[in-house]
């Protein structure tokens, strides 16, 4: 809809009864711009046929043109609040702000213009991918800006999915609410206040079933230009949440338990969630079954980021990892803890590395979440520099790590080893099943190397 004399448009629901009853349930005003504009529009569930009519109703004047592509109908009604930004008008999305205020929701490409705020790449991480942001640097304390999705009915426990970027000094309000389209009625279902994190998160919020409902995401702004708030990779799916835990066996291969990447130059390398019997080196390696998280490439560091924990005592994690990094540059696989103190500040330490190649299996790793302030948070981040890389059942013990004695006495007994490590010889941990016995234990289910 485009022109100084545009008039309006209108779609109407026909329920072929006797008669005939056509029911307004689209319209629009006047020109809309020279862009393409994308809508949704819920049909009525009874057992009736049902035909669409499209109307355009002309103004005064020749200037003005109506133009309307790509109808579809869909029984997938969730399909409609699902969005990664990547195309230009790619999903049905609108946005509107305080009035007069040029605060307000933009799809962005790459980093944000400000610096220390905003994300440095896309939900995925990568770094020209797209998002929606609120730059602070626009508007005055107190405006606020609205990103609203198509209205849509969930018949079924659905769950709302998105990534969220908070990072700054400046950093005012986003809540997400849904307005009751019967009643007008709008509730507020998630908030968050302040700085949050460098990173994104990701997070997850149930959603009420059985009425017709739109979803905004909402964003307030306080003084200040160190404040952008973006948001990233929005859908509704049937089912519940799945919690956010470090713990992670990576079976859900969208939510990976709040796990998501590191910005990268490009999405080469980038963590991705695999089954077991997949064509590559590490699924080769494994005799597990399901899905472990897997990233290779050979020219790239990439970076896998955890959810944010907290922990009360001393805490062993365990995870299992196969690695193979290419000859002769070679590569490495470390993971660090980050600190995070109540006021956000952050302080990284390594807690464990390697750059040996696992050989044709996998191997066990573990080490120690030092305790120093039980008020702080805790994230881990894995760093790996080329090759292939693959980790799985991260877990979380309070009982401590298994002492590693460093001793060269070793009866190969637990998964650990006593600390050795192979190298050319890739040794490795066997159960012997056939007429070899192991020692320590006289009989064939002890374990040697």
């Amino acid at each position: 809809m485009n022109g100084l004399n545009t008039g309006s448009f209108r779609v109407y629901v026909n329920k072929h009864l006797d008669p005939v009853v056509s029911t307004e349930v689209f319209s629009l005003n006047s020109s809309q711009g020279n862009d393409w504009s994308y809508t949704c529009i819920n049909l009525p569930r009874e057992n009736v046929t049902l035909s669409i009519t499209f109307t355009a109703i002309l103004g005064e004047g020749c200037n003005s043109l109506f133009v309307v592509d790509d109808v579809s109908i869909s029984d997938d009604h969730l399909n409609e609040v699902t969005c990664s930004f990547e195309g230009q008008n790619s999903c049905k999305y609108s946005t509107n702000s305080t009035t007069g205020s040029n605060y307000e929701w933009t799809r962005r490409g790459g980093r944000t213009p400000s610096e220390m705020t905003g994300p440095y790449g896309d939900a995925d991480g990568v770094f020209n991918g797209h998002f929606m942001y609120a730059a602070s640097s626009n508007g005055q304390p107190g405006d606020m800006t609205y990103l609203s999705f198509p209205s849509f009915i969930s018949y079924n426990p659905s769950s709302l999915h998105f990534s969220y970027n908070m990072w700054g000094t400046d950093i005012g309000t986003l809540d997400i609410q849904s307005q009751n389209i019967a009643s007008s009625i709008v509730t507020k279902l998630w908030n968050r206040t302040g700085e949050q994190s460098q990173y994104w998160t990701k997070d997850c919020i149930p959603i009420t079933t059985n009425i017709e409902q739109i979803i905004q995401f909402v964003t307030t702004k306080v003084s200040g230009s160190n404040g952008d708030i973006a948001v990233d990779n929005i859908y509704v799916a049937e089912g519940s949440c799945s919690d956010k835990s470090l713990v992670c066996d990576f079976e859900d291969s969208t939510f990976l338990c709040g796990y998501i990447n590191g910005t990268s130059l490009t999405n080469v390398g980038s963590w991705v969630s695999v089954l077991h019997n997949s064509d590559n080196a590490a699924a080769k390696a494994s005799t597990g079954n399901g899905r472990f998280i897997w990233s290779a490439s050979n020219s790239n560091e990439s970076i896998l980021l955890s959810p944010e924990m907290t922990v009360s005592s001393p805490t062993c994690i365990t995870f299992q990892y196969y690695t193979k990094f290419p000859q002769p540059f070679g590569g490495y696989l470390s993971i660090y803890v980050t600190q995070i103190s109540s006021s956000r500040n952050e302080s990284s330490f390594n807690v464990w590395s390697t750059n040996t190649d696992t050989g044709n299996t996998w191997k066990t790793g573990q080490f120690e979440l030092p305790i120093n302030n039980t008020d702080y948070h805790y994230r881990m981040m894995v760093y790996k520099s080329n090759g292939e890389v693959g980790l799985d059942n991260i877990n979380i013990s309070t009982s401590g790590c298994i002492t590693l004695s460093g001793s060269v006495s070793c009866d190969f007994e637990d998964q650990y080893m006593c600390g050795y490590n192979s190298d050319t010889l890739n040794a490795k941990q066997v159960i012997y099943q056939d007429w070899i016995y192991d020692h320590t234990y006289q009989n064939r289910s002890g374990k040697s190397t």
